[in-house]
């Protein structure tokens, strides 16, 4: 299982690496697992990224742990040490927002990072909500190099 320093260190090199990462909306701190209400979409994501004709190819061998970490790893909070820049919510609070406001929110969330089996490389979905209709996701690959996470690759997942 990864442990969580790498799933921070994950998530802070997104925040703070990410180009198309929106640091000006504020960023959830509740981290989402892949087995929430779009189910079907992470297991077109776990295909994805198994895709041999990519050059950041997850293994796999990977696919099982893939799976592990999905049955396994449902909720986290963010560790926010270092990241001075950023305004952060929670989905607490977002949620307790009536619907007309909730219809103007703009924030953040970021899935719970999945994990190659031999922890050197790291996936993230990242979300950008512009009220209740807009908004778009990212995707990215990172590599552990030198001991630091790096991103190697992001691209546009989605968008509405």
């Amino acid at each position: 299982m990864p442990d969580k320093k790498d799933i921070n260190e994950v998530i802070k090199a997104v925040i703070t690496q990410g180009k198309s990462f929106r640091d000006t909306l504020p960023l959830s701190v509740d981290l989402y697992g892949q087995d929430g209400p779009e189910k079907d979409f992470f297991a077109f994501e776990v295909d994805w990224l198994l895709d041999a004709k990519k050059p950041f190819h997850f293994q796999k061998a990977d696919s099982a742990y893939f799976l592990f970490q999905i049955h396994h790893l449902h909720h986290l909070k963010i560790d926010t040490t270092g990241l001075l820049k950023t305004k952060f919510t929670n989905t607490a609070q977002i949620l307790n927002e009536s619907w007309d406001q909730r219809k103007q929110y703009f924030h953040n969330s970021l899935m719970i990072p999945l994990f190659s089996s031999d922890q050197k490389q790291a996936y993230v979905l990242t979300d950008s909500y512009y009220g209740i209709m807009a908004g778009e996701g990212y995707s990215f690959t990172l590599r552990k190099i030198k001991g630091k996470w790096q991103i190697i690759y992001e691209e546009l997942a989605w968008q509405s």
